[in-house]
């Protein structure tokens, strides 16, 4: 989405330590969300 908006180069112009840390950054936000989640919806 990002490069067919313009604000970030495709992929494929990447070097691997940024592919890298944006995974990283991605499965730290996916982690997080699904623990927020689990505490709100947590039945007392």
């Amino acid at each position: 989405m990002l490069p067919g908006l313009k604000v970030a180069p495709p992929i494929q112009e990447e070097d691997p330590k940024t592919i890298g840390i944006d995974i990283l950054h991605h499965a730290v936000y996916a982690v997080a969300a699904g623990l927020v989640y689990d505490m709100i919806t947590r039945k007392k």
